[in-house]
């Protein structure tokens, strides 16, 4: 669970903390036995992220390569411990979706204290909805 949904004792949902859970899903499949904080280490490392894929898991050239990256990043962003840094759910489905996609530098967001207006309007706009209509932002439309 988001460690956001439990603070002061209330449980708040959002669209963040499905973001949240989606990032630690997208780890457990990909990389079944080794914990978060372990492939952060990794990555922070500049270690190969995709040795921490699950044994099991037969990767088979540069374009599976790719994929197990991506989603591990992922994984690693959506599940960032600031709110404020996580990715929209459109922004992670973006990246899943176009083999091609930028993979974002997890160490700038991790070490940046700001985060781009047009990321923070998209985060506004997708927060307004949600107050608005709850079920209409658990789609993400």
């Amino acid at each position: 669970m988001d460690p956001q949904c439990k603070k002061d004792g209330k449980v708040k949902f959002n669209p963040y903390s499905d973001v949240f859970s989606f990032g630690l899903v997208l780890l457990e499949i990909a990389c079944k036995d080794i914990s978060r904080e372990q492939i952060c280490s990794l990555y922070r490392s500049k270690g190969d992220v995709v040795e921490a894929t699950d044994q099991r898991v037969k990767i088979v050239g540069d374009s599976e390569r790719r994929e197990m990256e991506s989603v591990i990043i992922l994984g690693l962003w959506c599940s960032a411990s600031d709110t404020q840094r996580r990715p929209t759910m459109q922004e992670a489905m973006k990246l899943l979706l176009e083999p091609d996609a930028t993979l974002p530098d997890l160490n700038f967001i991790t070490n940046s204290a700001s985060v781009s207006s047009v990321h923070d309007a998209s985060r506004a706009s997708i927060a307004n909805r949600y107050e608005e209509a709850p079920q209409a932002a658990l789609l993400y439309s």
